[in-house]
């Protein structure tokens, strides 16, 4: 009895170098690589799938693909960007909450700001009647022996 690999059917994955997103679809009959920027190399894609199948992504069959344009392997490969404009929503969202933690921290920033400069102000040395805003020297004569 062999036992059946079972895969994901749905993987969105995003690369920093170059900028890209990805959806990968396992169906029955292969896999489907949606790509939302036409900005890899050929050997890029090679890597990626071979990475994929490393990971158990996609079947490993594909760990030692060639070539990703041959259509009979099974191996769908297209760059479409609708697919992943429902995350461009988020961004947006996320900056408001970031704005809004900054915005938060700066307020606590300044009341404890406030709170050391009027908790210094409690602790000065009150000032003697008279000799406010003035400022006094004392001298004592000098004598040569000490």
């Amino acid at each position: 009895m062999r036992a059946e690999a079972t895969f994901p059917k749905r993987v969105e994955l995003s690369l920093s170098r170059p900028e890209n997103q990805f959806l990968i679809e396992n169906h029955a009959d292969g896999v489907r690589i949606r790509a939302a920027r036409d900005n890899l190399t050929a050997q890029q894609k090679l890597f990626l799938i071979r990475y994929l199948a490393a990971e158990g992504i996609i079947s490993e069959r594909y760990q030692w693909f060639a070539d990703p344009e041959d259509c009979y392997s099974g191996l769908q490969w297209s760059v479409d960007s609708s697919w992943c404009l429902s995350a461009v929503g988020s961004q947006p969202r996320a900056l408001r909450q970031i704005l809004r933690v900054l915005a938060c921290a700066t307020l606590l920033w300044a009341a404890l700001l406030s709170f050391a400069f009027i908790s210094a102000r409690s602790f000065e040395t009150p000032q003697q009647p008279g000799r406010e805003g003035r400022i006094s020297f004392e001298t004592r004569p000098h004598s040569l022996n000490h």
